[in-house]
């Protein structure tokens, strides 16, 4: 259709297929998940600027994307993977509050989604912990554009 998708082949080669089906924009945000199957990829609804997070599992032939983001008018952003926890990932989604990313938890395998960490006011980056795959780190720009990189002792913490 003369836009961007993904493809994958095996080493051995042969048996190329593509796996995703935009037919509009193309796909130019793409990544592996830490399962080594599954393909990530941010792509909005016909140039509307929200950015969804979606997954497909390559390792079977026919599978669909699944949107991991299903929020209405909502932007994702800011995706953490992590090699220790490879059927999760973190992703900052404005569902709650437009003017702010709030981080959520997504099981690769089902798809459920659940806030982890609700943005105070003004965080624009997060981070996390790397054993145990908590949100640790939020970033602030401040007015002078200068950033500051706000650290939490565990989750429970401010």
């Amino acid at each position: 259709d003369g836009v961007l998708n993904a493809w994958v082949r095996s080493a051995a080669g042969g048996d190329d297929r593509v796996v995703t089906e935009d037919t509009y924009r193309g796909i130019r945000q793409i990544f592996w998940a830490e399962d080594s199957k599954t393909l990530l990829y941010l792509q909005d609804d016909g140039g509307d600027e929200n950015f969804h997070l979606f997954a497909v599992d390559v390792s079977k032939e026919g599978s669909k994307a699944r949107d991991l983001t299903p929020f209405d008018g909502a932007k994702a952003q800011n995706v953490i993977t992590n090699k220790r926890f490879p059927d999760e990932l973190l992703v900052a989604v404005n569902a709650r509050d437009k003017a702010q990313f709030d981080m959520y938890r997504v099981q690769l395998e089902s798809g459920a989604i659940e806030l982890d960490t609700e943005n105070p006011g003004g965080i624009v980056g997060w981070g996390s912990e790397d054993e145990s795959f908590e949100v640790r780190e939020g970033i602030r720009v401040n007015p002078d554009s200068s950033k500051t990189v706000l650290v939490r002792d565990s989750p429970k913490s401010e």
